[in-house]
This record gives C-alpha cells, structure tokens and sequence, in this order.
C-alpha cells in the first residue's frame, strides 16, 4: 500500500517537473581569470512560484555574492488559448583564481518543494582579455538558405581600427555555380560596432548571385594585403607615424556555405524559372493590318530574378503569321531591380482573325514556397487583304484534296468587306510587299545602329577621371576585366599588351593612391590627366564591359 501511495504521488508531480525548465548560463562566455564573472541560473514555469534552494559544485573558483530572486510573467495568446509563463532568475557572482577550463557540476535547484537538475556546465576562462583585430575582412549575406534562381547580394567589407595606407586585392572569389551580377554600389565609409568595438567599415566588392543548383554552395573568400598603421586612427599624433610604425599584412575572409534548395514539386509547366515577386505586361504595336504589314510586340518582365537565363516566351502561333526576329534587352535598375524587354517582330502572310487570348506565367515566391500565376492579355488582331502567292498556293491545293481549309486562312465576311473596301489590285499588293520589305530594312538597320553606339560608349572613359583621380572608382572601371580573369589590378596591368609608358602611368597612379580614402594621398604627387592612356586602356577592356552589359 506504501508503495503504491508513492508512486502516485510520483505521477502527479511529473507534469509540474515537465513544464519546468532550468537553464544555467555564464556571462561573460570566456571570463577572465581574476575578475568576476556572472551564473545566471533561470526557471520557466507556468506554476512556479519561489526557488527554495540552489546547490552545485564549483571546483577552482570562489562565489563573491549572490543575488535575490526576480519573477518576471509572459502572456502569449496562440489558437484560441492564453498562455502565462513565470521567469525565476537568480544571478551568482564567482571568480576564477587560475586560468583553464572550469565546471559547474551537480547542479540541483529546488522549485516549489520539487527538485530540477541540469548537467554539468563547462566554460573556459582566459589568462587575458582576447585581443581583437586591427584590421579583417568579411563577407557578408542576408542570409544562408535560398532557392535554386534566388538572388542574393554578397558584400566584402573592410574594417578597421587603424589607418589604412594602401589596399590591394590580391585574390578575388571565384564564386562557381554562381550566376553573377557584378554591382557598382558607391563608395562609403560608416562606422559600425563588432563585438563591442568600433570599426570603420569599407565596401571592397559586391555582386549578386544566383544559385544555379541545388546543394551546398559555398562564398568563396576575398584575399587583400593590407598596410595599415599600428596606432590608433583617432590618436592626434598620428600624422607623425613613422615607417616603423606601419605594417602589412595578407587577410582573407571567412567562407560561408549556403544551403540551395530545390523547387517545390510539383513544378508547373508555366513556371519561368523566376523567384521573387515579378511583373508583366504585354503590348501590341497594332490590332489591325494588311497582309505584309510588320507587327511588333513587346513583353517586359520586372523584378529581382535571374532574368539573365530568362528566354523569351511564345506570345503568338500561327501559321499565318511568320516570326522573323525576336530580342532582349536587359536593363538594371538597382540592387533589387532589373526589367528585361522581349521585342517580337511578326509578317502576316495571309488575311486572320484571332480572338483575345489570356497568357499566364508563373514564379516562386521564396517566403511562401508557394508558385504565383501571373496573367496578361494579348489583345484580338485582325489582318486584311489578300494572301501570298506561296499561300494561295497552299490553299489551293488543300481544296483540290478536298481537304478543309485552316481557320485562320479563311475570309470571314468583315474581313472581304475590308478588302472589298480597300478595292485592292495585283499591283497595291507588289507596292505593300515592297513597302513592308523597306519597313523591315529600316527597323534592323535602327536597331543595329543603336546596338553600335551602345556597344562603342561601354567602354568610354569616365569624364571624372580628367578632374582627379580617385582609386575606387578606378577600381570599380574596371571590375568586369578583373573578375572575368580574377587577378589584381596591377596583375591586370600587365597581361592586357599596354605599352610600357601606360603601364608605368596607370601604376605609378595606383602605388600614389590612398586606399582609407581612395584618392591620391601622397602631397608630393602631382596627378595630370592622359587622354592618350586612359584611351588605350579603355579599348583593352572594352570587350569585358561588353560581357558584362
């Protein structure tokens, strides 16, 4: 009978100890030997009212003080239900007489007259304060799981303490398996805090990737050697420092592995292979035309996508309708933004009449995991007047097979009421082909004259470089070349044929730069603008600003 009386007693107290949790922490994590150093010791109950008693073993170390208890209460309302929870939390002062690795062991704390243990805790404490970095670098991202397609900016950023003096990038990140948009963000210094510690942080390099399989990726680090002062960059005398008091170092950032993750299935069969929110819009240049009479339809697509890999849809079939050309142009906006525009240029052949039709494409929204459908309209179009020799040949032969006749090769009545109207003859329809051929010569002679001058200011020189010199944006210039063969700027230099007075020009530039502050920094250095040079070095490079375009 005793022992059953126990054993009920037993199972009633096992709810209370299930929803009572203990958690025992050190702050700081790696104290310093011989200075205190806090045991927070936490229970969270619905029902706890007093911690009672607090037993635990502390080999190595001394309690100085003890703390009273504090309660604190949490309500959370969730599916229909109000829930209170009660925060115990007594805080212990110790202190550690040698350094090494110390132990909490057999902790039991007494709740309510119920007993809650926890295991052993075991913490370092440190012969000194850890001394923290002058200078490093970072990479930074917004976050580390994404979907295959999803675009996410990664930033390399330089912090320092001290002044830099020179700055160069001796290894860039290959960044494979990547697609990538190189970013030209502008230059900025701001002060930032790590660890309790004040940085002055630097924009190195950025770009914006897009995982092209699913698995683990990894951020490739960024290598620089660095030349810094050893005193502090807000010490007054600090202009005065000495060679001696300079130092250079080769850092490199940490890498950071991301998880890619599939699409959700099922896929469907509209998808784009876009993620993020995107929009569409559709225009007809015409409704109604003639036979031989050019069409041209624009579809643009806007938003944070891989829109690089995006290939232009189907927007209009038929078999009286002839695709001549079709093209893209991506344009980006900003960061977060790209819009890319599909030009469509159609020939009708033959009279048609094609009703409205409603296009649907889809695209992952990354928060949801879910496929959004997206719908435009192409609008009804109409083509009068008469067919092409090559298609009444067609059509006569389909009849002399007693064959039916496509629909959209048929006449309906509006549309002979148009031709009718028109009142066309054998040699309106020789005028129109030859009108409709000129109107096609215009457009592609336009449209590659314009791809030219596009292709020719790519690599023009930026109109700031004849007013001063600035390292950054030189550097930015020329990005493209740089991380296409992933060498230094200087190594660059060399491998593109500049004569020998250009390499020594841009060089001699670079060397007189101030890398804290992108400019030229020596007092002594005189920087005079040459046209000659900046030219043959815009030339050289022109080929990688037109990849990257």
């Amino acid at each position: 009978m005793k022992h059953l009386l126990w054993m009920i007693i037993i199972l009633l107290s096992l709810p209370a100890w299930a929803s009572t949790k203990l958690t025992v922490s050190v702050e700081p994590k790696k104290p310093i030997v011989n200075e205190t150093f806090t045991v927070v010791f936490k229970v969270v109950s619905e029902n706890a009212r007093n911690i009672e008693e607090i037993n635990f073993k502390y080999p190595g170390l001394t309690v100085i003080g003890q703390s009273q208890q504090s309660v604190s209460t949490r309500t959370v309302y969730a599916n229909g239900q109000l829930t209170v929870t009660r925060e115990l939390t007594i805080l212990y002062e110790l202190q550690a007489d040698n350094y090494g690795v110390k132990f909490l062991r057999d902790i039991r704390v007494k709740v309510d007259g119920a007993e809650v243990t926890h295991p052993m805790v075991s913490f370092e404490v440190l012969k000194e304060p850890q001394v923290k970095p002058e200078v490093f670098v970072m990479a930074d991202v917004p976050k580390t799981d994404l979907f295959v397609g999803e675009g996410i900016v990664v930033r390399y950023y330089l912090y320092s303490k001290v002044s830099v003096s020179n700055l160069d990038i001796k290894k860039y990140p290959k960044l494979n398996r990547f697609l990538k948009r190189y970013l030209q963000e502008p230059d900025r210094s701001e002060r930032v805090e790590v660890d309790g510690d004040l940085y002055i942080r630097n924009l190195i390099y950025a770009a914006k990737l897009f995982p092209e399989k699913a698995g683990t990726l990894k951020i490739d680090p960024i290598s620089l050697s660095v030349t810094y002062s050893r005193t502090n960059r807000n010490d007054p005398f600090n202009v005065f420092a000495s060679p001696r008091d300079m130092r250079t170092r080769t850092i490199s950032s940490e890498v950071i592995n991301l998880n890619v993750l599939p699409w959700p299935t099922p896929v469907p069969e509209n998808f784009t292979g876009l993620v993020g929110k995107h929009d569409f819009s559709l225009n007809m240049n015409q409704t109604k035309l003639v036979v031989n009479q050019p069409l041209e339809i624009t579809l643009s697509v806007s938003g944070p996508g891989a829109l690089e890999n995006f290939e232009a849809p189907k927007v209009l079939e038929n078999n009286a309708l002839e695709e001549f050309e079709s093209h893209g142009e991506l344009r980006i906006q900003d960061t977060n933004m790209a819009t890319k525009v599909f030009t469509y240029t159609f020939l009708a052949s033959a009279p048609l009449d094609l009703g409205e039709k409603k296009l649907s494409y889809s695209y992952l929204d990354p928060v949801s995991a879910q496929y959004v459908e997206v719908n435009v309209v192409r609008d009804a179009l109409q083509v009068g007047g008469q067919a092409r020799a090559e298609t009444n040949k067609k059509t006569s032969t389909n009849n002399s097979g007693n064959q039916e006749i496509p629909e959209e090769i048929q006449e309906p009545n509006e549309l002979k009421k148009l031709s009718t109207d028109v009142s066309w003859s054998k040699w309106q329809n020789y005028i129109n082909a030859a009108l409709g051929v000129m109107a096609l010569v215009f457009l592609l002679s336009f449209s590659g004259l314009k791809m030219k001058r596009s292709i020719s200011q790519r690599a023009i020189v930026p109109s700031h470089f004849k007013k001063n010199f600035n390292y950054h944006e030189f550097i930015k210039w020329m990005s493209p070349a740089i991380a296409k063969e992933t060498k230094s700027p200087k190594e660059l230099l060399s491998d593109l044929e500049l004569s020998a007075e250009a390499q020594k020009y841009f060089i001699d530039l670079m060397n007189s730069s101030d890398a804290s502050k992108f400019s030229i920094g020596k007092k002594d250095y005189k920087y005079t603008y040459k046209d000659k040079y900046f030219k043959e070095l815009a030339s050289k490079i022109e080929k990688y600003h037109e990849s990257y375009s």
